[in-house]
């Protein structure tokens, strides 16, 4: 499922799509419920239709790659990487590291 989204551009389309109507996304931008709705819809629209259990599955991965297409079309491929960062394994682990030690 993961590899359909990307391989469709879908992430990439859906934030153009979206920032079109969304032109107050700041740098606290977190993905409200609503736009994954949307996204939902959108995915169906073609005709990538996930069961229950990989959307589910998927959430965080979508999150975070919405987020991060959002962030590189409205503040630049620099802040979207920041948000890229954040899906990578060794990253993950360092982070949950840093907050044991907190």
């Amino acid at each position: 499922f993961e590899t359909v989204m990307e391989a469709t551009n879908s992430f990439f389309e859906f934030a153009q799509r979206y920032l079109e109507n969304h032109r107050n996304v700041d740098e606290g931008f977190e993905v409200p419920a609503g736009m994954l709705d949307d996204f939902q819809l959108f995915l169906s629209e073609r005709r990538i239709r996930p069961d229950l259990s990989e959307w589910s599955l998927t959430l965080d991965f979508i999150r975070k790659r919405l987020k991060q297409e959002v962030f590189n079309l409205k503040f630049g491929v620099a802040k979207g990487d920041e948000i890229e960062a954040l899906l990578q394994p060794p990253v993950l682990a360092a982070l949950k590291v840093l907050e044991a030690a907190q």
